[in-house]
């Protein structure tokens, strides 16, 4: 859910405008609460997992932008804010002394 409409309390289920359905809170709020759902549920490295973009996402998501260019700048970015994500999760880790091993989940170098 978008942050303005948890924010307001308002579901999806109401419309919503189309910049709140793609607000998104600051990278490292977002990396912080995947952090905190990660120790509850699944674990640090499933949460890596889901917040990569692997390379099959990656391909799909960019030839969804090519078939609606009016959403291509907008996936690209989705795509960045979860890089972005990623790396601050990462941050964490390495702040906190967690060291995993690191596996390939489809970010690119």
């Amino acid at each position: 859910m978008s942050q303005t409409a948890h924010r307001t309390g308002r579901a999806f289920l109401e419309e919503i405008s189309d910049s709140e359905a793609w607000a998104s809170a600051p990278p490292q709020q977002e990396a912080r609460s995947c952090l905190q759902i990660a120790r509850s549920n699944g674990g640090i490295t499933h949460m890596r997992e889901l917040i990569a973009v692997s390379e099959g996402e990656r391909a799909e998501l960019l030839a969804w932008a090519v078939e609606e260019p009016t959403l291509a700048s907008k996936i690209v970015t989705a795509i960045a804010y979860r890089e972005e994500i990623l790396r601050e999760f990462e941050k964490l880790l390495a702040n906190e002394g967690v060291l995993l091993p690191r596996k390939r989940v489809g970010t690119r170098p």
